[in-house]
């Protein structure tokens, strides 16, 4: 069986330590001001520098290594691919693409706020510039001969158009405070979605103080439909990716006002079991 990532897991990849670190400029100006951050490379351990690293542990105490890094300074994507370690070994059929926010001290505030201009691919709607180096990264991933299999892309904020890779390539997502417009999906993404409930997670609070200044906390106004079935709600207005809380046991995401976690058991088990059968049937094919 294929490795599960928790929610907890993805969170953590998704934070400024880890994913934003492979950008070089970031970690300098972090450094500067007097913050401890290392350089997070794809580089072999008898390769690395003084402050450099290429493996991160999340609380849990899992570890990744980083299999593969992009970081493009034109539309300010910074992205990696880790694999999980198993048994002392990477476990090369189980990685996972995360694609970070856009640090906008990075790039120019034009170029984070205005978006891919090809109705061919926006149909109509906002998309970040960054999609287009993000799918070329997830393809660059895929073809690398050591990974058997993508199994996750994950995002955070305006990054969450990594929704739209991973439903052209059949990748299960997940995503937080997404900054995100449904309608940029094609005709096919969408139905890929709404043939695979349980594939697609975007966990959003309700009232995001930082979504709510772009495509707002109304998902319908930017192209969602209820049928798509991959929106999780949690009361709250913080845009902060550290902002959210874990079951201790299963690592997924916890409800604000309940305590309990915002996908049941059920719906949880029958999400694991179809991402295993996706992976199944994505491996069967390069038989």
């Amino acid at each position: 069986m294929s490795f599960q990532y928790t929610d907890e897991q993805l969170n953590f990849l998704n934070r400024g330590y880890n994913v934003y670190s492979v950008n070089q400029d970031f970690v300098d100006r972090k450094i500067k001001e007097g913050e401890k951050y290392q350089y997070i490379v794809d580089k072999p351990d008898d390769k690395l520098l003084p402050n450099e690293e290429n493996k991160i542990k999340t609380p849990d105490g899992q570890q990744f290594k980083v299999v593969k890094t992009c970081s493009d300074p034109r539309t300010g994507f910074d992205g990696m691919a880790v694999a999980p370690i198993v048994d002392g070994e990477p476990d090369y059929s189980s990685v996972a693409v995360v694609a970070a926010a856009t640090d906008i001290m990075t790039i120019d505030a034009v170029t984070a706020v205005f978006g891919d201009i090809d109705l061919n691919r926006n149909n109509g709607y906002y998309l970040s510039p960054q999609y287009q180096v993000a799918d070329a990264f997830v393809q660059e991933v895929l073809d690398d001969e050591r990974v058997k299999q993508v199994t996750q892309l994950s995002g955070y904020s305006q990054s969450a158009y990594v929704l739209k890779v991973g439903a052209k390539y059949g990748i299960p997502t997940t995503t937080f405070n997404a900054w995100f417009h449904y309608g940029s999906l094609s005709k096919e993404e969408k139905e890929f979605i709404k043939s695979h409930p349980g594939l697609f997670i975007d966990y959003r609070k309700t009232d995001d103080n930082v979504v709510a200044l772009g495509p707002g906390n109304d998902p319908t106004w930017s192209g969602y439909d209820e049928s798509l079935g991959t929106i999780y709600w949690t009361a709250g207005t913080s845009h902060d990716i550290t902002d959210w809380v874990f079951d201790e046991k299963t690592g997924r995401v916890v409800d604000a006002k309940t305590g309990k976690t915002i996908m049941s058991g059920p719906a949880t088990v029958f999400a694991q079991s179809a991402r295993q059968m996706e992976q199944f049937n994505s491996l069967k094919s390069k038989w």
